[in-house]
C-alpha cells in the first residue's frame, strides 16, 4: 500500500493545481460581466470629455433664478479653445448657449424666457472664437461630448408654467400682433365651445387626451405651426388661422403657447 502513496500525493498535486486554475479563470470570467465591459466603454468614451459637476441629474429648481452649470476637465484651455456649453430640451436639437473659458456658466438669463420643464445639458471643449456681437463660431471640436445631465425648472406636480411667458403670451392672445389676428377671435373668454374653436379653459386633460404621441404642450404648439395636423374632433381643417406659424418669432409662439397651457390647466 505504501508503494502507492506517491502516485496519490501527484495525483492531488494535479488536481488541486488544476482548481487553482478554474478558480482564477471563474474570477476573471466574473470580472469580465456584460456590465463591466459597458462600464470599461463608458469611461473609455469620456476619458477626455469635460465631467459635469452640478446640477446633478434631476434637480429640481422653483423657477429660473440662480441655475450654474459647473464641470470639470483634466487639463487648461489652450489660448484659442473654448468649452461649447450647450442646454435642450428632449426632443429638440441640442442649442450652444454660449462659449466660455471658465469652467461654469450662469444659464439663468438665458433660460428666462424659456419653457419650464425638463432641460438637458453637456460640454465639449472645441477650437473657435466669439464674435464681438457674442455669435459663437467652432473651428474645431477637441474633446468628446461630455455625459448628458439633466434638470428641471418647475415643481414636478404643476404644469411648470413660465410666469414670463405667460404674461407675454396673454398680450398676443389677447390683442394679435400687427396684422396676425388674436386668439380671442375664435376662442370665447366664456371657455365654451364655438362653431370656430373649441374651448381652452379648464381643458388640460381634454388636450391630453386628442392625441397619444404628444404632450399637452406639443399638441398647443403643433396646433399653432401646424393647425391642419391636429384639428379636433367636430372641426374642419382651415378653420384656424394657418400662418401663425410664419408670422410669429419662435419667441412669440412658445408665449402663445405658455399662456394657453395657463388657460387649460385653471
Amino acid at each position: 500500500m505504501t508503494r502507492y502513496i506517491p502516485f496519490l500525493l501527484t495525483c492531488l498535486l494535479i488536481l488541486t493545481a488544476c482548481g487553482g486554475d478554474n478558480a482564477d479563470t471563474d474570477s476573471t470570467a466574473a470580472e469580465a460581466t456584460p456590465e463591466a465591459a459597458i462600464v470599461e466603454a463608458e469611461s473609455t468614451r469620456f476619458a477626455d470629455a469635460p465631467l459635469p459637476v452640478t446640477p446633478t441629474d434631476d434637480t429640481v429648481f422653483p423657477d429660473t433664478q440662480n441655475i450654474t452649470l459647473k464641470w470639470e476637465w483634466h487639463r487648461p484651455l489652450t489660448d484659442d479653445e473654448f468649452f461649447d456649453v450647450r442646454v435642450w430640451q428632449p426632443g429638440e436639437r441640442e442649442q450652444t448657449v454660449s462659449l466660455v473659458t471658465e469652467r461654469e456658466l450662469d444659464v439663468s438669463d438665458w433660460l428666462h424666457t424659456k419653457p419650464w420643464g425638463i432641460y438637458l445639458w453637456s460640454v465639449t471643449t472645441v477650437k473657435g472664437d466669439v464674435s464681438a456681437n457674442g455669435d459663437p463660431s467652432i473651428d474645431e471640436v477637441v474633446s468628446p461630448n461630455s455625459p448628458i445631465r439633466r434638470f428641471i425648472i418647475g415643481e414636478i406636480d404643476s404644469p411648470r408654467l413660465n410666469p414670463v411667458l405667460v404674461e407675454q403670451g396673454e398680450a398676443i392672445y389677447n390683442n394679435g400682433v400687427d396684422t396676425v389676428p388674436s386668439c380671442l377671435a375664435c376662442h370665447t373668454e366664456a371657455g365654451e365651445d364655438t362653431v370656430l374653436a373649441p374651448a381652452l379653459i379648464g381643458q388640460w386633460e381634454r388636450m391630453d387626451a386628442r392625441d397619444d404621441l404628444l404632450t399637452v404642450r406639443e399638441y398647443v404648439y403643433q396646433s399653432l405651426i401646424n393647425p391642419n395636423d391636429v384639428v379636433p374632433e367636430g372641426y374642419s381643417p382651415n378653420l384656424m388661422y394657418q400662418d401663425y406659424g410664419t408670422s410669429l418669432t419662435e419667441d412669440q409662439l412658445n408665449a402663445v403657447v405658455e399662456y394657453t397651457l395657463s388657460l387649460a390647466a385653471e
